[in-house]
């Protein structure tokens, strides 16, 4: 969904405060694109990319609930299945923006940096892809070597 034509909120607030994340696939190209459920993208109103494809997670339900596909079960210490844990694989933003917020925490506690300095050392430091030019703000996913590579905290004018 094009947040610029639709936007969507608290993400599309323009506060120096929020970070708007879009989804990547394994091959860097916007999750889901052509499948009508693609991540949403924004030239103006999402920040960055990061990964959102096929991003392991654990998963817990009650033993009764059927088991999703993709399920792979956990084992007690005597090799029995224990039904209501496990790992799937899943897909979309919300396996996406995690990553971001982690890098986000990483870069503040090593340069003691503030939030609006952060979004915009994320933002400049991303992994340019050319498929991602117009879909995002910074026109790339999330590079944590390049952000955590900066020694200083970006001047905000």
């Amino acid at each position: 969904k094009d947040l610029d034509a639709t936007p969507v909120f608290p993400g599309c607030y323009p506060s120096p405060f929020i970070v708007n994340v879009g989804a990547t696939d394994m091959t860097d190209a916007l999750q889901g694109a052509g499948t009508g459920t693609a991540s949403n993208y924004g030239q103006a109103s999402v920040h960055l990319m990061a990964p959102g494809d096929t991003i392991w997670s654990t998963w817990w339900k009650l033993a009764t609930a059927p088991k999703p596909t993709g399920y792979i079960p956990e084992h007690d210490a005597g090799g029995a299945e224990v039904p209501t844990q496990g790992y799937l694989m899943k897909t979309f933003t919300s396996f996406a923006a995690p990553q971001v917020s982690a890098a986000a925490v990483l870069y503040m506690m090593k340069n003691g940096c503030d939030a609006p300095s952060t979004k915009q050392a994320l933002i400049t430091t991303c992994q340019p892809v050319a498929g991602l030019a117009t879909k995002c703000v910074g026109g790339g996913y999330l590079d944590v070597n390049n952000l955590l590579a900066l020694t200083v905290c970006p001047v905000i004018v």
